[in-house]
């Protein structure tokens, strides 16, 4: 059973990922095609980054030929927009999807892939009939696993031919990609040379020659990375007499401006993904490649300059810019003596104040390098996309040009073009883009239904709570595959969809419900967020989601309540209750006896799961940098979140456990207070170094001071060969990094480091190496910095499997009989684990042998005394004291504290005024606190407002001071910009509460078991001083008046010493009972109800 529902969630279930398009970069270019005419002749090219990078009807020769690529796009995101991809029922569609799922944690699985793929393969056979399918394996990377590439193409090749479409296998012909630069500078998109491979190997599928010379070799300018790239493939693309060149950064590559113009003769070359795209500088470099990349290219009718956003988005004087783009307006007049220069404005930028200071300013000095040269107009882009000095929201989201704004653009520029092109109008693109999300919205609906699993099974949906809807997604494909659509009929038959199908996920079949004797186990995880399973650490501890190693830890059953028919969730290996009581944004943990209310499981949106709630608590899973802890969480705080990936829990039946693996909690080799004078390292003899040696998977704890910095690399622990250059280990790196250093697979020194920590003060690092993921993951302080995979040319190094690996030292290294990288400073301990830490585990390591002053009655608030326990990598919601006698903790409302050094830095956030909260547990008090603070970072300043008194940040220190509070719980505000300042000197004092607490009475109390409690309370003093207390009581749960008994009584309770004691509850009025539409003038039937006295 478990095999099966792995595989089959594997393959249908991905609610999560959707958020990802979300991207400005992605999504201007997918608004971008719902603007474009489409008919039944054009060969669309469906993909990522790989098929975004190219001009296809160039390399075709067919302006037939577009390109629907998306930088960035994951196979999910190629479902949700794939009706705008092959709107108009085109001839044909060649696909490549899944290389950008391999590399993305959580849907990094060939199940996955080969599930959207299936989707989409069956969607386009459903509504558009007559489009041939082609499917192209994914391309070899390095940056990939080759094995799983591998593995997903054999299912991609299976689902074609279970279709009847075409598969093309290009994976020897560009092999090389994983293995050298002769065809790729990154090891994962190509050059010209590898694009050319490509266009042979699909040339008879697509109709079309490729267009590219033979002998021709890669140009790339000098530029790295994909500009260099995508340039490899503009100098082998024909430039003719009658072109028109469209020369720029990222607005620019983002448009289909031969699809915008209706014209062969426009031509695409813009460079960059990721607005803004390469600056002038870059742009000039490119124009000898692109003009003169062909011995047989001629001069072009126009060229078309989109260029300067980039270097307007930095700090570079205005002046120096004009002169770098005259400079390269002379470059293409030297290259195109004869051809008419058209300067485009820049466009907009999102904030005004940028425009008014530098967007507008530039503009008006490209006007005058325009005036300077015969043939080159000024072309104002600029007034028609603005609203008062800022981008046009019409037109633009953010800095992103998306589908109207590029019409918008066109519209300009063909004024300029002749009668050469033929644009597409506001009004047709207006019409196009209502079709298209129409389409697109009842598509989703239709994609959605059909990703559900009907069957008894759980996580399925009885097959008769779906018939309907079956019979409605057959009639809604049907309409789809019609050119004639109406945008109010589509929209009218998604809703509909929709309706049926909340209707049918509402049948989710629930799990079998354990009682004595018959149990039956389940594992409750999360196939849309990293896979985690529920996982028990004891009663009383939080639970968390860890990988699936079928430990019964990690197992549970339902049984059903007779209180009130929810369930009770157990765990199998320490029969402790999954605990409702978690506050919200909180862990949620486990409790020994049976808790006071059940769980509830309902459907989700992503098909196969469920949330898992208890009135407004719902469990969701977090991420990896709150350890994956099992928090109470729901977007509306209300305990119906469906969306969220974190909320969306798949069930599998278990079977029999492995048994647990006992741990050893030491670690395998200690070494402690090594003092490294910078000369020398220090080398562990064999004997102790053999069993690191040996360990694949393995973790490092070093808790060091440094005494002087290193500007190049450090080494504080690493194994090397003696006799030859190479080495493996762990290193300070120019003075605010760290990581792993080694020597990789393919003879290149590679590192992996972590920019901006403060090495100037004692530290403890963690390094922990996963054999079985090959993945390392790094913290400073018991803070999770960053993880990465040794992958690709480098390859997985551990200290043990150094090629002729000698000796293992601490503090520097020796290769060729020479010490290299040494350590200055003190190793206060080193620690070898042979096995991975977990977070929470790292999170609790302390200081070896640390000595702190005593601090009394107060707690210092600084990294030295505590650490963040919940955040966002290096942003924080809340600091706790390492000290639990008592335990402080220290909030900011959301993640907006950081650290400099020791200190804790404050940020006001999104939310201003934010409070910041101090607090300690029942029994203490905080007396009062001090502190000094200056802004941070040269920032703006900012407002404080404590005990009453403002003060506003300056870059000298201030001294704050608060006493005489007496509360458990103590705030102050700051305000005003998104900035920060940093606390110093920070101590809180706290002392215990000796004061007598108050009796408290409950004075309506509600019957055990009932479900209908007293309601809206009202208390004062009567005048001949007694104190009353009323409270309206309901007979029904039902509104009054609808039933009969939907009667209410006034009660009360009368006090006469105060409060200390109360009467015997009675009734002031009450209610006949019968429905107010049957009572009689003279009778009094309802009863009261909401009192209030004053």
């Amino acid at each position: 059973m478990k095999n099966k529902w792995t595989t089959v969630l594997a393959c249908f279930l991905w609610g999560g990922l959707t958020a990802q398009a979300d991207q400005a970069f992605r999504n201007h270019r997918y608004d971008g095609f719902k603007v474009l005419p489409t008919n039944g002749e054009q060969i669309v090219f469906i993909g990522n980054s790989i098929t975004n990078m190219h001009e296809w009807c160039e390399a075709f020769g067919n302006h037939n030929v577009i390109n629907r690529g998306t930088s960035g796009a994951v196979s999910d995101e190629v479902v949700d927009n794939l009706e705008s991809m092959i709107a108009g029922n085109p001839k044909k569609a060649f696909i490549m999807i899944g290389t950008n799922d391999l590399g993305t944690s959580g849907i990094n699985n060939a199940a996955h892939v080969a599930g959207n793929a299936r989707l989409i393969i069956d969607y386009i056979q459903k509504t558009s009939p007559e489009t041939e399918i082609y499917v192209q394996s994914i391309l070899p990377s390095r940056l990939r696993n080759l094995e799983l590439q591998q593995e997903t193409n054999d299912s991609l090749k299976n689902i074609c031919r279970d279709f009847e479409v075409t598969y093309i296998d290009l994976w020897e012909k560009l092999l090389s990609v994983s293995q050298n630069n002769t065809h790729t500078l990154d090891g994962l998109h190509l050059s010209a040379t590898g694009y050319r491979i490509w266009c042979n190997t699909i040339a008879g599928y697509v109709g079309s020659s490729c267009m590219y010379p033979e002998d021709a070799q890669n140009q790339t300018g000098g530029l790295g990375g994909s500009y260099g790239m995508r340039l490899s493939a503009f100098g082998m693309q024909k430039v003719n007499a009658e072109d028109i060149l469209l020369i720029g950064d990222e607005v620019i590559h983002g448009g289909e401006w031969h699809e915008l113009f209706r014209s062969a003769k426009v031509k695409n070359r813009g460079t960059g993904w990721g607005w803004p795209g390469p600056g002038i500088a870059d742009v000039t470099r490119e124009i000898p490649v692109i003009l003169k990349g062909r011995s047989d290219n001629e001069e072009p009718q126009k060229i078309f300059l989109s260029v300067g956003a980039a270097d307007i988005n930095g700090n570079t004087a205005l002046a120096t810019l004009k002169d770098s783009y005259d400079k390269m307006v002379q470059a293409v007049r030297e290259l195109a003596p004869n051809t008419e220069i058209y300067i485009q404005s820049v466009l907009p930028f999102a904030a005004s104040a940028t425009n008014t200071s530098r967007t507008e300013p530039f503009n008006e000095m490209l006007k005058e390098i325009a005036g300077k040269y015969e043939k080159v107009t000024y072309v104002d882009t600029y007034t028609e996309m603005a609203d008062n000095h800022a981008a046009r929201s019409t037109y633009f989201t953010g800095n992103y040009l998306y589908g109207k704004g590029y019409v918008k653009l066109a519209q300009i520029l063909a004024q300029y073009m002749g009668d050469d092109v033929n644009p597409v109008s506001e009004q047709e693109a207006e019409k196009i883009y209502a079709l298209i999300s129409a389409r697109q919205n009842l598509a989703d609906v239709v994609i959605e239904s059909k990703k559900l699993r009907f069957g008894k099974e759980v996580g399925e949906i009885d097959p008769e709570k779906g018939l309907k809807l079956k019979e409605a997604v057959s009639l809604a494909e049907k309409m789809l595959s019609q050119d004639q659509n109406v945008v109010e009929e589509l929209n009218e038959t998604a809703t509909q969809l929709l309706q049926l199908k909340e209707e049918a996920m509402q049948g989710i079949n629930q799990p079998k419900v354990s009682a004595a004797g018959e149990e039956y186990w389940y594992k409750i995880y999360t196939p849309n967020r990293d896979y985690r399973y529920l996982t028990s650490n004891g009663a009383g501890n939080a639970v968390v989601g860890e990988p699936d190693r079928n430990y019964a830890r990690a197992m549970w059953k339902f049984e059903k309540r007779e209180k009130d028919g929810d369930y009770n969730i157990v765990n199998r290996a320490d029969h402790s209750y999954l605990n409702p009581n978690a506050a919200y944004n909180a862990a949620v943990s486990t409790q020994k006896d049976e808790p006071e209310k059940g769980w509830s499981l309902s459907y989700s949106n992503a098909p196969g799961t469920y949330i898992i709630t208890s009135g407004t608590v719902e469990l969701n899973q977090t991420r990896e940098n709150m350890n994956y802890a099992i928090y109470n969480w729901s977007s509306n705080q209300a305990g119906t979140d469906r969306t969220d990936s974190g909320c969306q829990f798949a069930l599998s039946e278990a079977g029999e456990p492995t048994e647990e693996p006992v741990v050893d909690e030491k670690p395998m080799l200690t070494y402690t207070n090594i003092e490294m004078d910078g000369t020398a390292p220090f080398r562990i003899p064999d004997a102790d170094a053999e069993q690191v040696m040996k360990a694949r998977t393995l973790s490092v704890v070093i808790d060091f001071t440094s005494e002087s910095l290193p500007v190049d690399t450090a080494f504080l622990v690493a194994s090397s060969n003696e006799n030859e250059e190479n080495y493996f280990g762990v290193v300070l790196q120019e003075r605010t990094k760290y990581g792993v250093k080694y020597i990789g697979d393919n003879g290149l020194k590679g590192w992996y480091t972590q920019n901006g920590i403060d090495f100037s003060q004692r530290k403890q690092m963690v390094i922990t190496m996963d054999g079985e993921t090959e993945s390392y993951a790094y913290y400073t302080d018991g803070k999770l910095d960053r993880t990465v995979s040794g992958m690709g040319a480098y390859g997985y190094r551990v200290f043990g499997n150094v090629p002729g690996v000698t000796g293992l030292f601490l503090g520097g290294i020796v290769t060729e009989d020479h010490i290299k990288f040494a350590f200055k400073g003190t190793i206060h301990s080193i620690r070898f684990y042979n096995r991975k830490l977990s977070a929470s585990e790292i999170a609790a390591l302390e200081y070896e042998n640390q000595e702190k002053p005593e601090q009394g009655d107060s707690i210092t608030v600084s990294m030295g005394y505590g650490k963040f326990v919940s955040g966002n990598g290096n942003w924080n919601k809340t600091w706790q004291s390492t000290s639990d006698s008592p335990l402080l903790t220290f909030d900011s409302g959301y993640n907006n504290m950081t650290s400099s050094g020791d200190n804790i830095v404050g940020y006001v956030g999104l939310y201003s005024p934010q409070n910041y909260t101090l607090s300690v547990p029942a029994g203490y008090i905080i007396e009062g606190y001090t502190f000094d603070f200056c802004i941070h970072n040269n920032g703006t300043p900012i407002t404080l407002t404590v005990d009453g008194k403002t003060y506003t940040s300056k870059t000298e220190d201030q001294s704050v001071a608060v006493s005489g509070l007496d509360k458990s719980v103590a705030t102050f505000t700051l305000s005003g910009a998104n900035k920060g300042i940093i606390f110093k000197n920070f101590r809180v004092h706290v002392i215990k509460d000796n004061r007598p607490q108050e009796p408290r009475v409950e004075i309506f109390t509600t019957a055990a078991g009932a479900s209908i409690p007293y309601r809206i309370p009202a208390i004062t003093r009567m005048h001949n001083g007694d104190v009353i207390a009323v409270a309206d009581y309901r007979h029904s749960g039902q509104d009054i008046g609808i039933v009969k008994n939907g009667r209410i009584d006034l009660r009360a309770r009368i006090s006469k010493d105060n409060g200390k004691t109360w009467g015997e509850l009675f009734p002031v009025v009450e209610g006949l009972g019968a429905n107010y539409a049957e009572a009689g003038k003279s009778d009094f039937w309802v009863a009261f109800g909401d009192p209030c006295i004053t």
